[in-house]
């Protein structure tokens, strides 16, 4: 059988378990869909058989002595779907914590479905790649990659954390437990304390002070007895230590306390519980909870359902839209699994009102990260338009006309936005900005009439706008792109002081793209101030193909801002350096590249257009050096520079197979 994680924690549903204490993780359920709709399969149990084999009844498990108990097989998580038959594996304990924190109602199985389609399957991993990354089973390759590209790996085998030893122990039955509960089963009296004149607090009742202290966060009600001396009975408070086992505390996973009216040292049970001093399968409990609990605030996203969803063909050529990494875009609407990126489930139009008042932004944070899930157009004497998923947090911005949007977007979808108004007046960025390529491709000089947007299961994977003025592949034709407007830029813009040299960038048009941010370093430093340090360019590459450029200073460490490209490659060697005599004042005058195309049918686009095999900078002093040797053409293509600048810079596109696939310089006035 193939082996797949959990969807919820994680952690593997084994074929094969030798400790009897493991068998929990064998159990499994799927949510899955059928051309009917959608269902939760009763308890099956992981064999040997390369196949997933649930009851088909929920109230039934594999093991009941019942010869009415149907079982059938299932396509799931990385199978294709066989005639709309597909679903996602979960541990059954990982299910019972799910329908505990989701409360009485049944479990919007459709919406989890639907979510779950929505999350990549990464290479290297057993399951959904969650952003969450499971509480720290999976960890975000930032060394060889960069943070935006999502690359999510296991740990290092002999560097596992504890949260991986925890994940093997059953979070629903955990060991110990009772006794742990037992230990705690005796009551901690309540001192009370004389008033203090000084002190307001203390001409309260106890009573109102403990209430006080209820509604507020641990660390704020202890913080309170610095404050004032009539908290300090606090730490003795059944009242305020019970209450962090209820509602949406920090131990509301020790569900078994929940309407616990026994006597209990809620003190000491607090401190037993924590995750340094709770046994392991609590630590695990404790994890999964928590992820449970994102998730159902993700699943209880409600879709406006009052706009009708478009067809692909619908948005026309016209419109200027930022988006994801989408997989099977286009005229392709069936699902099917995907290792990286994102789905577009739908595509939404909606007219912007024409007495505009506000605009609201929903987001939802997973994990590190936080995506946009759906905007509100508020208007004057009209109902508010809503598009996509409105959250419980949203964001107003008050403006009469919409000019466009910044973006920032994740191969998986929409990170943050900020919303631009009259004359530049502009919104505070609304979501995560952090290591995120951003754009200001849908700002326009004329209001915005029109907005499109995308969405899979849970957030927007794109954004459009379509105006008088607006700019599309139709309008560009063969001319040069804007690229500081256009592009999907990381870390950000380069400010306006540098040239880019656009007519001698050797990349695609950013509209013809899709998702392929620009990225970019300024190795001379603020106004040349480091061009003097430079002792060398590295490089790292295979033949016939250029992984990085890495500029190489005296007295100060390398850092990212140096090095142009990351990836992991096996085959990967240092090429040889360039050394640069900095601080004589040599300087990098010309570059020439040599760009070849595929011209074979069904070549990538990046192919076509034409890949990056070598390149070649030559000195003030006339010294040259060539990236690859064996790249032998005699002639090489010159990117010429704005004159009377210099060259401080480079910007370039990649891919994950083909590292840097273009190269542009960045020059500027000294």
């Amino acid at each position: 059988m193939a082996l797949f994680s959990c969807i919820l924690c994680g952690s593997a549903i084994p074929d094969e378990i030798g400790d009897p204490e493991k068998k929990w993780q064998k159990e499994y359920r799927a949510i899955y869909s059928h051309p009917t709709g959608y269902s939760v399969t009763g308890v099956g149990c992981n064999g040997d058989d390369w196949s997933w084999i649930p009851p088909s009844d929920p109230a039934k498990r594999w093991d009941d002595d019942d010869s009415n108990v149907q079982l059938f097989e299932l396509p799931v998580m990385r199978k294709v779907p066989i005639d709309g038959l597909h679903g996602f594996v979960v541990h059954n304990a990982c299910w019972m914590l799910l329908r505990r924190a989701w409360g009485p109602e049944d479990v919007r199985v459709d919406r989890l479905v639907e979510i779950c389609r929505s999350i990549p399957f990464p290479i290297g991993t057993d399951g959904l790649g969650w952003q969450h990354r499971y509480g720290g089973l999976l960890f975000l390759e930032t060394q060889d990659y960069f943070p935006w590209q999502e690359i999510l790996s296991l740990p290092d085998l002999d560097e596992l954390p504890l949260v991986v030893w925890d994940a093997f122990k059953n979070p629903w039955d955990v060991q110990n437990m009772r006794e742990i509960l037992l230990s705690c089963a005796k009551p901690q009296p309540v001192r009370g304390t004389d008033k203090t004149s000084h002190d307001c607090f203390s001409r309260l009742p106890w009573e109102l002070r403990e209430a006080i202290a209820v509604l507020l966060p641990t660390a704020d009600a202890l913080a309170l007895r610095q404050a004032s001396v009539s908290f300090l009975p606090l730490l003795s408070s059944s009242t305020f230590w019970a209450s962090r086992f209820t509602g949406n505390r920090e131990r509301d996973f020790v569900f078994e306390m929940h309407g616990c009216q026994d006597p209990t040292d809620w003190l000491d049970l607090y401190r037993i519980t924590s995750q340094k001093s709770g046994p392991p399968g609590l630590r695990n409990r404790c994890r999964i909870w928590n992820i449970t609990k994102m998730l159902i605030e993700i699943v209880r996203l409600e879709r406006n359902e009052c706009l009708t969803s478009t067809i692909e063909q619908t948005v026309a050529p016209s419109w200027s839209q930022v988006t994801g990494d989408i997989n099977f875009d286009g005229f392709e609407t069936s699902w099917k699994p995907f290792r990286r990126g994102c789905f577009s489930l739908r595509t939404i139009i909606v007219p912007v009102p024409c007495r505009l008042l506000k605009i609201g932004v929903s987001t939802i944070n997973v994990g590190t990260t936080s995506y946009v899930t759906g905007l509100r157009f508020v208007a004057d004497s009209t109902p508010d338009a809503l598009i996509g998923y409105i959250s419980s947090s949203e964001t107003f911005f008050t403006l009469q006309e919409l000019f466009g949007f910044k973006v920032a977007v994740a191969p998986s979808g929409l990170t943050a936005l900020q919303i631009v108004g009259k004359n530049g007046h502009s919104s505070q960025w609304i979501g995560c900005l952090s290591d995120v390529p951003s754009s200001e491709r849908l700002i326009r000089s004329q209001p915005i009439k029109s907005v499109t947007v995308r969405l899979d299961g849970f957030k927007l994977v794109g954004l459009g706008v379509a105006s008088p003025d607006v700019i599309s592949e139709q309008d560009l034709g063969t001319a040069d792109p804007p690229l500081r407007e256009t592009a999907l830029w990381y870390p950000n813009k380069p400010p306006n002081e540098l040239h880019l040299n656009e007519s001698s960038f050797t990349g695609q048009n950013p509209f013809h793209t899709g998702y392929r941010p620009l990225i970019w370093i300024r190795f001379g430093g603020q106004r040349g101030s480091d061009l003097k340090r430079i002792v060398g360019l590295a490089v790292q590459q295979v033949p016939h193909r250029l992984y990085s450029l890495e500029f190489l200073y005296e007295g100060i460490c390398r850092s990212s801002s140096s090095k142009l490209g990351r990836i992991r490659h096996e085959a990967i060697t240092p090429g040889p350096m360039f050394t640069i005599d900095g601080i004589g004042g040599e300087l990098i005058t010309s570059i020439a590249v040599h760009v070849e195309k595929d011209k074979r049918p069904g070549a990538r686009d990046f192919l076509r257009h034409g890949l990056l095999k070598c390149f070649k900078v030559t000195t003030n002093r006339g010294r040259e050096f060539q990236s690859n040797l064996a790249c032998n053409h005699p002639e090489m293509r010159l990117l010429p520079i704005t004159p009377g600048t210099t060259i401080t810079g480079f910007y370039a596109s990649q891919n994950d197979k083909g590292g840097l696939i273009s190269l542009g310089v960045i020059s500027e006035s000294l």
